[in-house]
């Protein structure tokens, strides 16, 4: 009997840890020990000493507003039930692999005020997209026991749940100046969405994989448009891997970075295509030295290592700078991607992007009407050109897409608070998304195209 009752108690204890339920304790209590060994039969967690059974495993992670993801199993402990803990905003490249902030924060955060590293707990707390700051003296600043928050010149109190501290160690006076972080909406997942932008990404990807293998295989290949496929196609990658690939610490703003370059590099090789397509329109002749691709490549990696350092120097310099967050392009501060709610991603990415486009789009329009009205035997010309010359009329066609596709894909950061809007351009998003597949198709899946694979 008593060797049956014991069995029945290391049950419910492995039930209880499997559930991730410690009892009597809320999940914004605990932290993550799984990095902490056991000693003695406790857990030492910044000096202080944690039993096991304020201990438990979970296989989730709870978000602002009570949404859990689903991750991997790990261990928690209640420390705020033993010490009073005090929530610190961390960004996103300032968080280490087990979800703490790094060291660096909480340096500044005992430089700023001692007394608090040493009589409460440190929790880590992340930014969110719509949080909204209050810059303060520590001295208006009230720290219950329960973990609450009080601001002495608003007169009202904020859940430990919906705020965190942050210390701007950008301020010329960081002995006394603290930024209260109030969390204003709930992040919420739709995991359907995720699934469904992961498939079209995965698919459109190897159509991207295909096609650059089939531009191989063809001797008459346009080099310029084989390089934007490239781009296009580790841009991809690098926006899941950003999106969904749950990185921090510096894995976060390098991968923010490279996906940034390709970004732009795939902007600026369609510049290329529609450039030596114009070429072609106006001379009627598909002549393109050699030499040039070698210009057009040093014109491309050269602008887009330029503009890349300029983004990476501005972080470096003011990127965790919340009085500068409005003008910073904060890679890796809240995502692992420019920050999108301020001017910083228009003025170094939505603005150049969206001028290149409309100006590419205006000087294609007035070619292609500048040819019909010069060229009167333009039709005949036309049939007379070679297989070659029909593939530039199908670039043409797919850039003119392509513009509008891209134009559509940043129409809505200025649209932001209309709904209606913002459902319309999700067509716009997902037919993005989808480039490789349609490339695939109106170039690969031809007539032309199929007789010169089976050929060779």
């Amino acid at each position: 009997m008593g060797l049956q009752l014991f069995h029945i108690v290391i049950v419910l204890q492995t039930l209880n840890k499997a559930w991730g339920s410690i009892p009597g304790c809320n999940y914004s209590d605990t932290v993550d020990i799984r990095h902490i060994p056991l000693h003695n039969g406790t857990y030492n967690y910044q000096g202080l000493d944690i039993p096991v059974h304020l201990t438990g495993m979970y296989n989730f992670e709870q978000l602002m507003g009570g949404y859990q993801v689903r991750v991997k199993s790990h261990l928690r402990a209640c420390v705020c039930k033993l010490r009073p803990c005090v929530r610190v905003c961390c960004p996103r490249n300032q968080i280490s692999e087990n979800g703490e902030c790094g060291d660096k924060v909480r340096m500044e955060l005992a430089e700023l005020q001692p007394y608090v590293t040493k009589s409460r707990i440190v929790q880590s707390d992340r930014f969110g997209f719509c949080d909204e700051f209050f810059e303060m003296t520590y001295d208006e600043l009230i720290m219950f026991e329960d973990g609450n928050f009080g601001i002495q010149s608003q007169n009202w109190t904020m859940n430990k749940d919906s705020f965190c501290l942050y210390v701007n160690h950008f301020s010329s006076d960081l002995s006394k100046r603290v930024f209260v972080v109030r969390h204003k909406c709930h992040e919420n997942q739709n995991w359907q969405e995720a699934k469904l932008e992961i498939i079209i990404v995965v698919a459109s990807s190897i159509c991207s994989i295909l096609t650059i293998t089939v531009y191989f295989i063809n001797r008459n290949r346009n080099l310029n448009f084989v390089c934007y496929l490239i781009c296009m196609f580790i841009h991809h990658i690098m926006w899941i891997v950003t999106r969904y690939g749950n990185l921090v610490n510096e894995a976060c703003t390098i991968a923010g970075y490279t996906r940034y370059f390709f970004a732009v590099g795939s902007i600026l090789w369609l510049v290329v295509v529609s450039h030596q397509i114009k070429k072609a329109l106006m001379s009627m002749g598909l002549h393109d030295p050699r030499y040039r691709f070698r210009v057009y490549s040093v014109y491309v990696w050269v602008s887009t290592a330029f503009l890349t350092g300029v983004l990476i120097v501005t972080d470096r310099m003011w990127g965790n700078d919340l009085t500068k967050l409005e003008w910073t392009p904060s890679v890796g501060f809240i995502q692992c991607w420019l920050y999108p709610y301020n001017w910083g991603i228009f003025i170094y990415f939505v603005g150049p992007i969206l001028f290149l486009n409309i100006f590419d789009g205006i000087r294609l329009s007035l070619t292609i009407k500048h040819v019909v009205k010069t060229n009167k035997n333009v039709k005949k010309s036309i049939a007379k050109l070679s297989s070659a010359r029909q593939t530039y009329l199908y670039i043409l066609r797919i850039y003119v897409m392509m513009g509008v596709s891209w134009i559509l894909d940043l129409l809505p950061y200025f649209f932001r608070d209309n709904v209606v809007l913002q459902k319309i351009f999700w067509i716009a998003y997902y037919y993005h998304l989808s480039m490789g597949i349609v490339i695939f198709v109106l170039f690969v899946l031809k007539r032309s195209t199929l007789r010169i694979l089976i050929k060779r």
